[in-house]
């Protein structure tokens, strides 16, 4: 997560590249649509948002005065269900968790990396072969559907069922190895569930 005045910072450094996708996407697919070191993953998070982003841009740089733009511009929440909770609860701490204050150095909390990085904390000497299996795997993937889906009532079955099907994605796009035989997808996802859910708090 990078602050707004950054985000406006990388795109006037980049916006020669900007131009030049916009100008030939098909000609200058490494910058946007395919990883140079991966032919399976793109360069750009949202490749086709990115290149309308580009679009845009170069039509406004041709015509800053006139152009009208018409993109379209979405918004998301920051798990919606506990921004919804914070701002009830008056929870000044959960709102800044969550978006809905604003962080003294204006850059977005990013509440699934927070949890995450508290699992990690926690698992961080604890002995067994579980343990082991987890600390080079956890991704913030496995953290999101849990932190987003509290303010819900997600149970503990949920959460295992969501870091089970995080677990399957991770593996089939290679962002995690297959784990040993001795370990099923379900064993291992039981054992992180309350880590999980401890960490949420």
């Amino acid at each position: 997560k990078k602050s707004y005045a950054d985000r406006a910072s990388w795109t006037a450094e980049n916006l020669e590249m900007i131009k030049a996708v916009a100008g030939d996407p098909l000609g200058n697919l490494h910058l946007w649509a395919v990883d140079a070191n991966d032919k399976k993953k793109a360069t750009a998070d949202d490749p086709w948002l990115f290149l309308s982003c580009c679009f845009e841009m170069a039509a406004w740089l041709e015509d800053p005065e006139g152009h009208i733009s018409h993109h379209i511009c979405t918004k998301d929440g920051s798990a919606n269900g506990i921004q919804h909770l914070a701002a009830m609860c008056l929870d000044e701490k959960t709102a800044a968790a969550v978006n809905v204050t604003p962080s003294a150095d204006r850059v977005p909390a990013d509440v699934y990396t927070k949890v995450l990085n508290r699992v990690k904390d926690n698992i961080a000497d604890t002995p067994g072969p579980l343990a082991e299996y987890w600390r080079p795997r956890l991704r913030r993937d496995i953290a999101k559907a849990p932190v987003m889906c509290k303010g819900y009532g997600m149970t503990a079955a949920g959460v295992k069922g969501a870091v089970v099907k995080s677990i399957k994605k991770l593996v089939k796009d290679g962002s995690i190895e297959k784990a040993p035989p001795d370990i099923t997808t379900r064993l291992a996802a039981a054992w992180l569930t309350p880590q999980i859910q401890e960490a949420i708090g």
